[in-house]
């Protein structure tokens, strides 16, 4: 059967070259019919002979035939051509779904097969640059939030380098957090060492009544457990909700939570909240990284307002004046009270007040005042005794701790400042003067702590205020 097969594929047009059909065309239409009209010629006039009726008809109808047979040959490559054309232009306009059917194995089959082949690449081509281009957008949309993430860092540090108040620093965190997501909020609690609880301190787009008034207590609920563990936990669309879990999301009303604790020196200090509230969201592993560097940024604001409060307790001088601070000094004279009881010796108190400085720094600009306090502040050291100190407790404040002195010798130092103070010129300029009023309490006479002498200090001072100014005023019992 295969041979029989092989044999009539032999003789068929079917695997032929489109040149050898084209050619077999040709001869058909017109060779072949040029050559019986020519025997007929040859038969009717140079041989004279006059073939039947019957034989001309069956020559015309088989010249017919032949030509028709040829004209159909024509017919069908002309119209595989133009059948791929067709085709070739669908394609062309973005249909590549399209397949030119191929039936032959001539040249029109080969550039059918082609175009076919060509298509599928096209087809592919499109396929992978659309997946590319979706992963572009994403890759694009990635690179475009680690950009604004470092922004944001970057901003954050600056507040944190600057010293700026740590609640300024929360805000700002929480703002940028809360914005990774649509409708996303963010929050920090504090432990309080009053009722040993987390609260509330700061919060952005919260708007869980639960939340802003939760009192998170360590080990119980699912906050207080989350803390104890010390670990961030998540709650998303992948968690497997437990109980305690799914309690937490009916109450407070959050679909989406991730909670990060924060310890300092092995104890829980703060606990960082943030979520949403869309459907089906998850928490991929680069949502997580962003928000630890975020939950980062809050720890490390917190132990830079806690190094800043223990170096303030440390120092113990003012930058400006070179006096003892007022932390220094009201210690001292708590100090210096308690051994003048112990010892029976008197110790005075002199609080020193600068008359309407506001004003003058406002004339003269913040400049002039601060060189004006410097040369107060080194004119008033000269009246501190070899065991005194002198300070500054306010900005044009100033105070002697007078230890072995009484209070009727305090006085006369005190007046000595004032006139000291009113005559010191402060510049080049005529007039530009500044007086000052003053308080003068003791121990053991108006108290026998260092809070009640200032108390009587102040006191004091808010008289000679109101008498006038340029006065000194002793405290009464």
């Amino acid at each position: 059967m295969k041979k029989q097969k092989k044999f009539f594929e032999k003789f068929s047009l079917l695997p032929q070259g489109l040149r050898y059909k084209l050619l077999i065309a040709f001869s058909l239409m017109s060779i072949i019919p040029l050559l019986v009209i020519g025997y007929l010629i040859n038969n009717l006039i140079l041989l004279e002979e006059k073939p039947s009726f019957a034989q001309i008809s069956l020559m015309v109808l088989f010249s017919i035939i032949i030509a028709w047979l040829g004209l159909f040959l024509a017919r069908r490559i002309i119209e595989r051509v133009i059948d791929i054309a067709l085709e070739i232009r669908i394609i062309t306009e973005g249909n590549y779904d399209r397949k030119i059917f191929v039936d032959t194995g001539d040249e029109i089959g080969q550039i059918g097969e082609a175009i076919n082949f060509l298509t599928k690449r096209i087809k592919d081509n499109i396929s992978d640059l659309k997946d590319y281009q979706g992963k572009l957008k994403e890759i694009n949309l990635d690179v475009q939030k680690r950009v604004t993430v470092l922004s944001n860092l970057l901003q954050i540090s600056e507040l944190i380098s600057s010293s700026a108040k740590l609640d300024v620093i929360l805000e700002l965190i929480l703002n940028k957090l809360a914005q990774l997501y649509e409708g996303g909020f963010a929050a920090v609690y504090f432990f309080n060492d009053k009722d040993k609880r987390f609260t509330l301190r700061s919060s952005y787009n919260l708007k869980s009544e639960g939340l802003l008034t939760a009192k998170i207590e360590e080990g119980k609920g699912f906050l207080g457990k989350a803390i104890s563990k010390g670990k961030h936990l998540i709650i998303d669309a992948s968690s497997k909700f437990s109980s305690a879990e799914q309690e937490f999301k009916l109450v407070y009303k959050c679909e989406n939570l991730a909670v990060f604790p924060i310890s300092m020196a092995y104890q829980a200090t703060a606990v960082v909240i943030f979520g949403n509230n869309i459907k089906n969201f998850t928490f991929t592993n680069d949502d997580i990284e962003i928000i630890k560097i975020f939950v980062e940024q809050v720890s490390i604001a917190i132990e830079n307002e806690f190094l800043i409060k223990k170096a303030e307790k440390l120092e113990i001088k003012d930058k400006l004046t070179g006096l003892f601070n007022k932390s220094y000094m009201l210690h001292r004279l708590d100090e210096e009270i308690k051994r003048s009881i112990v010892c029976r010796r008197p110790c005075s108190f002199i609080l020193v007040d600068i008359d309407d400085f506001k004003k003058y720094e406002s004339e003269k600009g913040r400049q002039r005042a601060e060189a004006a306090l410097k040369k107060i502040a080194d004119l008033i050291k000269e009246f501190s005794t070899q065991v005194g100190k002198t300070g500054v407790l306010g900005i044009g404040n100033f105070a002697l701790i007078l230890p072995e002195v009484n209070k009727k010798e305090a006085l006369e130092i005190a007046e000595k400042v004032r006139k000291r103070i009113e005559k010191l010129e402060l510049s080049s300029e005529k007039d530009d003067r500044l007086t000052a009023s003053a308080g003068v309490s003791e121990n053991p006479l108006d108290g026998s702590s260092g809070n009640e002498i200032l108390e009587k200090g102040e006191i004091a001072l808010k008289s000679a205020k109101k008498e006038g100014k340029n006065k000194i005023v002793a405290a009464r019992r």
